[in-house]
């Protein structure tokens, strides 16, 4: 069954810098394209996707964030999964976040 909501990310509490980590989506189904956007405050972004992206089990991804992927400043993650396996066919409504 494809999935409808995410409910629960695990996150770190305490990340270092220069240092990579993992975060957990739990979803009610299956997610055909998961991803986090990493926003920083300077504008950069970072898409953690496809091969970073594990299925641990049923539900639960595991997105494998590399160190070279954030910076020394503040960041924010946008967690989100698409209903679709052809997201070039997606619109906004097949998108979770």
């Amino acid at each position: 069954m494809i999935f409808e909501n995410i409910i629960k990310v695990e996150i770190p509490e305490n990340i270092s810098n220069g240092a990579g980590f993992s975060v957990w989506m739990h979803t009610d189904g299956e997610v055909p394209f998961s991803q986090i956007i990493i926003l920083q405050d300077d504008g950069h972004e970072w898409i953690v996707k496809d091969s970073l992206v594990t299925l641990e089990e049923p539900g639960i991804y595991k997105f494998s964030i590399p160190a070279e992927a954030y910076g020394l400043e503040r960041i924010s993650l946008k967690i989100e999964g698409c209903k679709k396996h052809d997201i070039g066919t997606a619109n906004p409504n097949d998108w979770v976040t």
